[in-house]
């Protein structure tokens, strides 16, 4: 009897052990779980639990993504719908210093590109339609920027030119109408229709404020795909005389292949409470062509429930006379767009949009060989940023 006593003494006194040891080691993890939350809270709140190079400099990551449905039809166009464009960009920033950072940007499309855009029965295929599939890559930002101060900064690389405001303005989030206007989006196969897209080599630019009244410029250097041999160079001024009032006057100068070319355009942009309108205009001036393109559009909005819902019209012209495409076949034209569209932003990342336009072909390029130029466009478009 006193065995058994003593055995279960001996196995009482063991769970006993057991437990507190067992109790030990749970409130010893839950100890360490909680410093290890600490840390983590600590390094947030100092910033150290950013992202790092392995330069250990602060490291930046975002993006956006601009999708669409679209469709067009005409009297000489066949009803079509497609998914047709889908683009992807990543944006990558990294500090250096207070005064000194890079900044890149890449981007890349899939596409159902719209051939033979001006239905022109010349071209093959003879009427516009959604052909082929593209797949592309390209870097339209990368370059090291140093801040002197808000008056001068400098920036070696390349980047987006500070040409207007549609230009420049490439985020495809940012557009009220997808893809922006005709100026932005000339077409033919020389890379210069108005104005070379990208600065490269060297570009300078700074602000001053002078009470309510602020002023900046921008100066760059490029070389143009029709001459690469060649610098081109560019300028901006720009002002905001009172709130909400942006005014912009831009000039670039380049080499053709046996021509010297000038671009000058002017921008307005205003803002007062909910309305607002944008405009601009730009035209290329070539040394040994007089018929060159220009293009100039204005766009009126409004704004409500809070900036959360967006509507606008848009009249958009475009003229280029001596387009030539495929095999040395004139393709010029003179075309206006009449439309408008609704832009809703359930968050400020975030922008969807509905939007009409009429393409109205004027003039001797209306038709072609009988074959009417004219058509109609709409659009289900989806940009987001992050």
């Amino acid at each position: 009897m006193r065995w058994i006593l003593f055995f279960i003494l001996i196995l009482i006194t063991t769970l006993s052990e057991a437990q507190r040891l067992s109790k030990k080691s749970t409130e010893e993890r839950i100890q360490e779980l909680e410093n290890r939350i600490q840390e983590l809270y600590s390094r947030q709140v100092e910033g150290s639990g950013r992202v790092t190079t392995f330069l250990n400099n602060n490291f930046s990551l975002g993006g956006f993504y601009d999708g669409a449905i679209t469709s067009v039809s005409g009297p000489d166009t066949e009803t079509q719908f497609s998914a047709s464009s889908n683009i992807f960009g990543l944006n990558f920033s990294t500090d250096f210093s207070d005064s000194l950072d890079f900044v890149a940007q890449f981007i890349t499309g899939l596409s159902y590109p719209l051939v033979n855009a001006h239905n022109n029965p010349s071209l093959t295929p003879s009427s516009r339609q959604y052909l082929g599939f593209g797949i592309g890559s390209l870097i339209t930002q990368a370059y090291l920027e140093y801040e002197n101060s808000p008056a001068f900064r400098i920036q070696t690389g390349l980047g987006y030119i500070p040409f207007g405001k549609s230009m420049q303005q490439r985020e495809f989030v940012l557009f009220r109408r997808r893809g922006g206007p005709q100026l932005a989006n000339p077409t033919g196969s020389t890379a210069i229709a108005l104005a070379f897209p990208l600065w490269m080599g060297l570009h300078a630019s700074g602000s001053i404020d002078q009470k309510k009244f602020r002023w900046g410029y921008n100066a760059y250097t490029f070389s143009p795909q029709s001459n690469p041999k060649t610098l081109g160079m560019g300028t901006r001024l720009w002002m905001r005389p009172i709130e909400g009032l942006f005014l912009g006057t831009s000039l670039q100068s380049g080499q053709n292949s046996n021509s010297t070319y000038w671009t000058y355009g002017f921008d307005v942009d205003y803002s007062i409470r909910q309305f607002g309108i944008t405009a601009e205009y730009a035209r290329n001036l070539d040394s040994t062509d007089d018929s060159t393109p220009e293009s100039y559009y204005v766009e009126p909005y409004y704004t409500f429930t809070g900036g959360s819902w967006v509507i606008y019209g848009v009249i958009d012209y475009l003229s280029q006379p001596n387009l030539v495409e495929g095999a040395g076949i004139d393709n010029g034209f003179h075309k206006w767009q009449f439309g408008g569209g609704i832009n809703w932003l359930p968050f400020s990342a975030t922008r969807l949009r509905l939007g009409f336009l009429s393409h109205d072909y004027i003039g001797q390029s209306a038709t072609l060989i009988t074959q009417d130029r004219d058509y109609l466009s709409w659009d289900l478009s989806c940009s987001v940023t992050f």
